[in-house]
């Protein structure tokens, strides 16, 4: 059988050095330009997140004293453009730190999106203050910028009178800034129960003061009815005289107990009576006792003072 002298299978020649460098040269060539290539697409990436990076900003919360400041969250409205000309219009939710809010190269207003439900539930009302913030492109990317002139204050308000819309209008934007639903939940419930009870209070204060003012009304028209019925008072007696005797009888204060009654009820029918309280060096009778326990008594003259068809005197 004949055997080939050729080889079964063919055989590559051996590459020159010439080949060997060639192909060197072109790996490093090819290494070279994604180098290149990686430090243009960082160059563009930090250019771009230059002009267009976030950056944190902090602003300036002012509450209550007093207020609860634990879980609360202030909803912020921004509106404005950013520096390549993109409109910006959102809600985002700071932090009574001020922390929260973040922004791209531009101008911007910054405004309460709406008031603020304090971490025990009390309402906070916002005093409407907008303030313009303006991010230059060559600010710090990873550092904080200081917007502290923007100092958004709260006040609290009369709980009773915290209506459903506001309370609604308070956990809206909370909702419009991407703030949790059971976060959002929870503050409107607890407004929800301060305001109740704000309520309740309220209604049961008026109610009292109205009841108030009720027994004070009347208790002065009863001093006015007394007071008319009365035609002479003292510390301890008040004395009330027949209509008839219109301008025909006096009173005369002769020390701090005695006092002296006269009387002129036509021809030969005038009459007197002097009062003593406590003691009388001579008495004809005994008109009654004060609250204190203190006698009254009467020493009368001619036709009298005092009696049936005449003035009546009552202790006090």
């Amino acid at each position: 059988m004949p055997v080939s002298s050729q080889p079964a299978f063919p055989v590559a020649k051996a590459k020159s050095s010439g080949d060997k460098l060639w192909v060197i040269a072109a790996i490093v060539a090819i290494v070279a330009a994604v180098c290149v290539l990686c430090t243009v697409l960082w160059t563009q990436h930090a250019s771009d997140q230059k002009a267009h990076g976030q950056r944190a900003i902090a602003v300036a919360v002012t509450l209550p004293e007093g207020a609860s400041a634990d879980g609360v969250l202030i909803p912020l409205s921004v509106e404005g453009t950013e520096e390549g000309g993109a409109a910006v219009s959102k809600v985002v939710a700071v932090t009574p730190e001020g922390t929260g809010l973040s922004l791209a190269p531009g101008s911007y207003q910054v405004a309460p999106a709406a008031d603020v439900i304090a971490g025990d539930g009390s309402y906070l009302a916002s005093q409407g203050m907008s303030f313009g913030i303006t991010v230059g492109k060559d600010s710090a990317v990873d550092a904080t910028l200081d917007a502290s002139e923007a100092n958004f204050q709260y006040q609290t308000v009369d709980e009773s009178k915290v209506t459903d819309d506001q309370i609604s209008a308070a956990t809206d934007a909370l909702a419009a800034a991407g703030v949790e639903s059971a976060t959002v939940a929870s503050a409107k419930d607890k407004a929800t129960a301060v305001r109740d009870e704000a309520t309740s209070k309220a209604e049961a204060d008026a109610a009292q003061k109205a009841a108030e003012e009720e027994t004070a009304r009347q208790q002065a028209a009863e001093e006015v009815a007394r007071a008319a019925a009365v035609d002479f008072e003292c510390d301890y007696f008040t004395v009330d005289v027949p209509d008839s005797w219109d301008g025909l009888w006096s009173v005369q204060q002769k020390n701090s107990t005695t006092w002296e009654f006269m009387g002129r009820f036509g021809q030969n029918a005038n009459g007197a009576a002097t009062v003593y309280v406590g003691s009388a060096p001579s008495y004809t009778k005994v008109l009654g006792t004060t609250s204190s326990g203190r006698t009254i008594y009467a020493n009368e003259a001619g036709a009298g003072f005092f009696g049936n068809g005449k003035a009546t005197l009552t202790p006090k």
